[in-house]
């Protein structure tokens, strides 16, 4: 399966686009586990300005307008762990 994007695309993964939480856990959202995933044959292709594209999750959580106008913990970016997860 390929995915194809555009320019300035961002958050772009083989199972989801963005994921995480918080170690704070009085955030409430806590650090996102993706146990046991694979991807087979995933390939992403996009344009210019391409962020956060990788094989399984695009990328954490994260946005400037987020930090500045709530603070912490939105002034950095959310936390995943992957446990187990194959690529072929």
């Amino acid at each position: 399966m390929t995915i194809t994007a555009g320019d300035d695309c961002r958050w772009i993964g083989g199972i989801t686009g963005y994921s995480g939480g918080f170690a704070d856990e009085t955030a409430g959202v806590p650090v996102t586990i993706i146990a046991d995933c694979s991807t087979e044959n995933v390939s992403v292709e996009t344009g210019a300005n391409a962020d956060g594209v990788n094989t399984f999750v695009g990328a954490p959580f994260f946005s400037p307008e987020a930090a500045e106008a709530m603070g912490a913990p939105f002034d950095q970016p959310t936390e995943y762990v992957l446990l187990g997860c194959t690529e072929k």
